[in-house]
């Protein structure tokens, strides 16, 4: 491969910082999730954002451990930061990925947003994302229609 000659890689598409830690995971078997220095002047991804990404290219380059890593981390990191300014962010960056590759983490996206549904809806940026409606939408409804 033309990598393997050069002795470089280069990527265009998605964070610099997932691309970091994916190879940090390659190596260590694990990544920081501690604020990276910025890459090229690009700060790094936000709190919510890290392991997304992450998981995102590990669907990609089709390495199942660390997307099971990327998912559990994000499940875990969720549960405490749902009161993060950046949750609509997460929330939109789950819900454009394809859903046969987000299925997992929409559910519990939806779940987290479905339970603290009441402190949510007094953020104005969160009743906008309701009234756009969509998959998210859906996915808290069928949440509320599952527990009656």
């Amino acid at each position: 491969m033309k990598e393997g000659i050069e002795r470089k890689f280069e990527f265009s598409e998605g964070s610099m910082h997932a691309h970091w830690r994916m190879f940090e995971y390659i190596y260590r078997g694990e990544y920081t999730l501690d604020p990276a220095m910025p890459l090229d002047s690009i700060a790094d991804d936000e709190d919510l954002l890290k392991d997304i990404r992450v998981y995102q290219l590990a669907d990609y380059f089709q390495i199942e451990s660390l997307k099971n890593y990327a998912f559990q981390n994000f499940k875990t990191r969720i549960q405490a930061l749902w009161v993060s300014e950046n949750l609509i962010d997460c929330i939109r960056e789950v819900y454009e990925l394809p859903s046969n590759v987000s299925y997992e983490m929409r559910i519990v996206v939806a779940k987290i947003a479905r339970k603290h549904l009441v402190d949510l809806w007094d953020k104005k940026t969160f009743r906008n994302l309701i009234r756009e409606g969509g998959q998210f939408v859906i996915d808290i409804m069928k949440d509320i229609i599952a527990d009656k």
